[in-house]
């Protein structure tokens, strides 16, 4: 795809058992080495990385990563719903 042009966008949708903390981010490391050179985007299915108090670090994060955050389209009333944030983590 990438050789015939029509690579957009890599797409990591991580599982909800994928959570903040250290492991998460080293992980997050390696997928983005592994993907160097391609632009990549991740969607978070863990309602962990943007609450208020993690919110400020994945956005940095992702920003260091030259990664997009992609929104969640899903139901809001559940406990483990993530909100469809439209930070902006890459231009």
């Amino acid at each position: 795809l990438r050789a015939a042009g029509r690579l957009g966008t890599l797409v990591f949708q991580f599982p909800p058992r994928l959570g903040p903390g250290r492991p998460a981010v080293e992980f997050l490391r390696r997928c983005r080495e592994r993907a160097k050179g391609w632009p990549v985007a991740v969607e978070f299915r863990h309602p962990g990385w943007w609450r208020e108090e993690h919110a400020d670090a994945t956005s940095a994060l992702l920003a260091e990563l030259d990664t997009a955050a992609v929104a969640v389209d899903m139901v809001q009333t559940l406990p483990t719903s993530v909100p469809p944030v439209a930070r902006v983590t890459t231009p």
